[in-house]
């Protein structure tokens, strides 16, 4: 199974927006060491908001930007060849792709490196970034995203596992609890796969089930409520 398999069905569970652009830094594309992701909506009055981001000097989740801003950010930093900007930074540094809805852009999806990166590795991540924002197009599509339903999607997921029990223990299972204790430990689903003998994608699984049981919406809130819990 390719990364990209692997993140859609990670996307098949519905994780939290704000989740995703640590989930490609730390994961995705960990093998090219990106320093930041942010991932942003065009809104009707075409202001640019955040709506997922990780790692130092992002701007934080909600952030809106004018279309005037975005645009000279563009033009200031990106390769431009005629009326044609991006995808990448004169630096070499950052890339700069659209998301689209029906073919229309709808967003950005933009990952900076800490080092500048030679021709080769940019032809690669511009083929693995564009096969991602495709799957992130249609997961956004679907729900909503694209039109400001971020916040009402996060308020269902809250609303919901508010209805279960999440201080049960006994619903965590001796799989689950091994990764829960490695979370506490501030691991990342590649050390915990490659210590525990999972595969990535069981993590991923395992995570969002330790989500749903701790009733919580995110890594650094199962390790709290895990710890509160004396659970790890």
């Amino acid at each position: 199974m390719s990364e990209l398999e692997r993140f859609v069905g990670w996307l098949s569970f519905h994780p939290p927006v704000d989740y995703i652009a640590r989930s490609i830094v730390t994961e995705y594309l960990v093998q090219y060491q990106p320093s930041m992701c942010q991932i942003s909506r065009l809104r009707t009055n075409d202001s640019v908001q955040v709506l997922s981001s990780f790692g130092p000097e992002v701007q934080e989740q909600g952030h809106v930007s004018s279309g005037k801003e975005w645009r000279l950010w563009c033009q200031e930093n990106l390769i431009t060849s005629g009326h044609e900007v991006g995808p990448w930074s004169k630096d070499s540094t950052q890339l700069v792709l659209p998301l689209r809805d029906r073919g229309a852009i709808q967003g950005f999806i933009h990952i900076g490196f800490a080092q500048p990166l030679n021709a080769t590795v940019q032809a690669e991540l511009v083929s693995k970034t564009t096969a991602l924002a495709a799957a992130l197009d249609l997961y956004f599509s679907l729900l909503s995203v694209f039109k400001g339903a971020t916040v009402k999607q996060k308020d269902v997921r809250e609303e919901n596992l508010s209805a279960q029990d999440p201080s049960d223990p006994s619903a965590l299972t001796p799989r689950q609890m091994k990764i829960l204790t490695a979370m506490v430990e501030a691991k990342t689903n590649h050390e915990i796969a490659e210590e525990l003998g999972f595969s990535i994608s069981t993590v991923r699984q395992e995570t969002m089930k330790i989500y749903k049981a701790l009733g919580v919406m995110d890594r650094r809130a199962a390790a709290q409520k895990a710890m509160e819990l004396n659970l790890a």
